[in-house]
Order: structure tokens, then sequence, then C-alpha cells
């Protein structure tokens, strides 16, 4: 993903740290690479992302992230999961790990991230 969209994405978890109605809503926050990774455990104090290690960047394990995401939320509380994603996952299934909560009755709301590369080339096998 385009260090734009990484960007879009870190302003809008801001400003949904800013703008929370109650003292005690928390927010957790997990980056889904190669592997899912904790940035930060579901609290209070969360005012900011600050980026740790995402991992190896080679793929893309949405359901990976959605599953850690649902074992770190707190038992005492109303969980959703906001999944910001371009949809290009490449490792895993997003359906299987959204069936799972579903039925645990998890919502998962989407943040659409479109973006294009103009003179992306594709390279399937290289000789030499």
């Amino acid at each position: 993903m385009p260090t734009a969209k990484q960007a879009e994405v870190d302003r809008y978890i801001q400003a949904a740290a800013e703008s929370h109605e109650k003292k005690e809503d928390r927010m957790g926050v997990v980056t889904a690479a190669k592997d899912a990774v904790v940035q930060a455990l579901p609290t209070r104090l969360n005012k900011t992302l600050v980026r740790q290690s995402v991992g190896a960047i080679d793929a893309t394990n949405l359901a990976s992230a959605v599953r850690m995401a649902m074992a770190g939320m707190p038992k005492d509380a109303a969980n959703r999961i906001v999944l910001a994603t371009d949809g290009n996952e490449t490792v895993g299934s997003i359906l299987q790990a959204a069936e799972v909560a579903k039925a645990l009755g998890i919502p998962i709301d989407v943040l659409p991230l479109k973006y294009k590369y103009t003179n992306e080339v594709l390279l399937d096998r290289l000789s030499v």
C-alpha cells in the first residue's frame, strides 16, 4: 500500500481517537502484512498511532489481523473492528475470519482504501 494511503489511515485513527464520545472508550491497533502485528492494545490512552514494525510486507493476511484483533478485545466491552484495507488479500481468508466475528457478535466496518499505480509493471518470470 502506498505511503500516502498509510498516512490517510493514520489520520483516520487520530481523528477517531480525538472524537471519542465517552471517557471509557478504548482503541487498539493491529496491522496486517504477511502476519498480523499488534501496534497498540485496546486502552483508553491511545490518542495516536506509533507504528512499530509491521513485519514482512510481501503478503497481506487480513484474516490474521481480524483474528488478532478479536483475540485482544476486552471481554467487558462492546467491541467492533474497523478494517482499513485496499482489499488485496494474498494470504488467508477474510471471509472465514468475518464469519467467526459475526458468530461472536463483533461487527466489522470497512474503510475502503482506493489508489492506482499508473506505471505498474508485473513481472511473472525473469530468465538470464
